[in-house]
């Protein structure tokens, strides 16, 4: 008999505007997915990075009749270094996964995945998690207050 073979899950993770995808196997433990979402995350996001200032290094010109109030400005920018700040100091600690509470209406929220160890069997699978191919799951990072996904709106209207 042939040995088994299992196709692996296309899961995206998503922060902010950001979706990362990963390709795993059912059979992956929920640490090796924060380990992958580590390495995700150090090879494509920048320090600071709040899923929204990817252009925060350019300068925009301003009129010279126009004030600017830098106060609120940095307070976003302090807000973000706090949740970035260092990005290799990252561990699978600093990391948690959620499901969608309704997949078909992501803006219902979220439900974090709980990974409590079956003393029977160890560590849970994605699959036993209930991950499936093609999932999507909210990514929060420590100081982070709540999971912050904001999908794209593409009614003529806004």
């Amino acid at each position: 008999m042939p040995p088994k073979f299992t196709v692996p899950f296309t899961v995206k993770v998503k922060n902010g505007t950001k979706t990362i995808v990963l390709l795993l196997d059912p059979g992956t433990a929920l640490n090796e997915l924060k380990t992958q979402l580590i390495i995700a995350i150090r090879d494509t996001w920048t320090a600071g990075d709040d899923g929204d200032s990817m252009l925060d290094d350019m300068s925009i010109p301003k009129p010279s009749f126009d004030t600017v109030d830098n106060s609120e400005t940095q307070a976003v920018s302090k807000a973000s270094e706090a949740s970035f700040s260092d990005l290799s100091a990252i561990t699978i600690n600093d990391i948690n996964v959620a499901l969608p509470v309704d997949v078909a209406d992501l803006e219902k929220g979220w439900r974090e995945i709980d990974n409590t160890e079956d003393r029977s069997m160890g560590l849970k699978s994605i699959e036993a998690l209930g991950i499936r191919d093609g999932s999507v799951l909210a990514l929060r990072l420590k100081g982070q207050e709540s999971y912050d996904v904001r999908i794209p709106s593409f009614d003529d209207e806004e």
